[in-house]
């Protein structure tokens, strides 16, 4: 059985315009479905991983023409059937980010750029409001989308964000994508044929792994407490409500509906482009 290789393409930093989502979608969907296939590394070509949503298609139809990131890509990916392996260089920025989160696994180079600047946007990273607290815990997870801090990936060692980091102290792309190319097939090697315990790889998946510390009762509160809540701007207060939604529900599927229609509230709210 063989490993499937995709690589985002859409210069200069791989957004998720239309075309790509639909591309991808058809990969999760079809192509995963081949018996010969046993798992899958998503990557991205070039410089970067992925830099999240195409700004230009904001507010026009391609924006919410299907396949959408949040709705349909990624379920599409918790959908199926083989391990996906998120493979990280440069930067996953956004939705970029989020894909990787809605992966089974994401090993990165250490030096890679990660970011959820979507509040900058006067929007929300939707899923991330969900997935990024489930793995960093509430505080950290709270503070990045809040402020929309760049970090990056090694600054995340030590918790369930990324599986394996590999230390990359090469400057060109083409080096960096060896580097981590290697990595991956090292990893991919355990995970999808050596572990026979993972015949279900939705067990791997963010919404059915253990909690960081979500589960403690005031810890959302706690996090809270370094800010000025009548000073958040409204794409905040829609960041704090999505976040608090992901801790207080049992329900996972519920919370990113709620964490949509936030989203979705802001959106309409954004002046025409």
């Amino acid at each position: 059985q063989d490993l499937l290789f995709v690589d985002i393409v859409n210069p200069p930093v791989n957004c998720l315009s239309f075309g790509i989502r639909r591309d991808l979608y058809t990969t999760f969907t079809v192509s995963a479905l081949d018996p010969k296939v046993s798992g899958i590394v998503l990557g991205g070509s070039g410089k970067y991983f992925c830099a999240g949503g195409d700004l230009r298609e904001m507010g026009t139809a391609l924006a919410s023409a299907e396949p959408r990131l949040s709705a349909d890509l990624l379920p599409a990916i918790e959908r199926c059937p083989k391990p996906i392996i998120a493979a990280i260089h440069g930067g996953a920025i956004g939705g970029g980010f989020e894909l990787a989160l809605a992966c089974h696994y994401r090993v990165a180079l250490a030096n890679a750029r990660i970011a959820l600047p979507e509040i900058q946007h006067g929007i929300i990273p939707l899923s991330g409001t969900i997935r990024l607290p489930r793995l960093w815990g509430i505080d950290r997870a709270l503070a990045m989308i809040l402020d929309s801090t760049a970090l990056l990936a090694e600054d995340f060692r030590g918790s369930a964000v990324f599986d394996c980091l590999v230390p990359c102290l090469e400057s060109m792309p083409d080096a960096q994508h060896a580097t981590l190319h290697n990595a991956v097939l090292k990893f991919a090697q355990h995970v999808v044929c050596a572990d026979r315990n993972l015949a279900n790889p939705a067990d791997r998946l963010v919404r059915n792994r253990p909690r960081a510390d979500t589960a403690a009762p005031d810890a959302f509160d706690a996090a809270l407490t370094r800010y000025t809540p009548q000073s958040f701007t409204l794409a905040q207060i829609a960041a704090v409500a999505a976040v608090r939604a992901g801790v207080e529900s049992s329900d996972f599927d519920a919370a990113l509906r709620e964490a949509q229609r936030l989203y979705d509230s802001l959106v309409d709210s954004l002046p025409p482009r």
